[in-house]
């Protein structure tokens, strides 16, 4: 981890800052589908193509 320092932030900051942001953004991206998931079966409308 002492690799990982960057000036005075230590590695373990920069990893927990790391990891905090991919839970974040995955968490968003989960609730997004399912929020988005939800409203298609609420208003009986067909999924969207992959490639759309």
């Amino acid at each position: 981890m002492t690799r990982a320092d960057v000036g005075l932030i230590p590695g373990e900051v920069l990893s927990a800052g790391g990891i905090l942001y991919l839970v974040a953004f995955s968490g968003l991206a989960l609730f997004s589908a399912i929020a988005d998931r939800k409203d298609y079966l609420e208003r009986d409308l067909p999924y969207p193509d992959a490639f759309h």
